[in-house]
């Protein structure tokens, strides 16, 4: 069973009985996604559904940051399905940084799999160091903050 939860201004969260979503708008445009657990495609479409609903809110290009350092590295099949995702949406994604943690090898290979199959060039950026993901972060805050001025 799966459990959205609206938690503020620009928060959902969704919730299985073995992972966890949250997004968090940070500006429109700026989107950050964390992923807590063992993702096994309990949540069909809603994962992404949720990204894509920011385009249609403020039809601006994406910068999407997901947090996967709690992330489980996901079966072969919610992989394929996130590949597929990007794939289809390349053209409203301004930039993907994922950060991974460092000592799993198995999430970052998962990754950088995704990122190769999914044909985006440079689209995709794998962090495994969180200040830096973290600075790329706020610039694309600052900047969208800018632009949209």
């Amino acid at each position: 069973m799966i459990q959205r939860e609206i938690l503020g201004e620009g928060t959902v969260q969704l919730r299985s009985p073995t992972c966890q979503f949250r997004y968090e708008r940070l500006k429109p445009g700026v989107l950050r996604m964390t992923i807590d657990g063992d993702d096994r495609g309990d949540f069909g479409s809603a994962t992404y559904d949720e990204v894509s609903a920011e385009f249609s809110r403020f039809n601006l290009p994406l910068a999407l940051f997901i947090d996967a350092t709690a992330a489980m590295a996901p079966p072969t099949k919610v992989m394929d399905e996130w590949t597929a995702w990007f794939m289809g949406h390349r053209q409203q994604l301004k930039t993907v940084a994922v950060l991974v943690d460092a000592a799993s090898k198995v999430t970052h290979l998962s990754v950088s799999i995704a990122k190769h199959l999914s044909h985006t060039g440079d689209l995709i950026t794998i962090f495994t160091e969180r200040d830096r993901f973290e600075r790329v972060l706020l610039q694309h805050v600052a900047e969208t903050a800018i632009a949209t001025r």
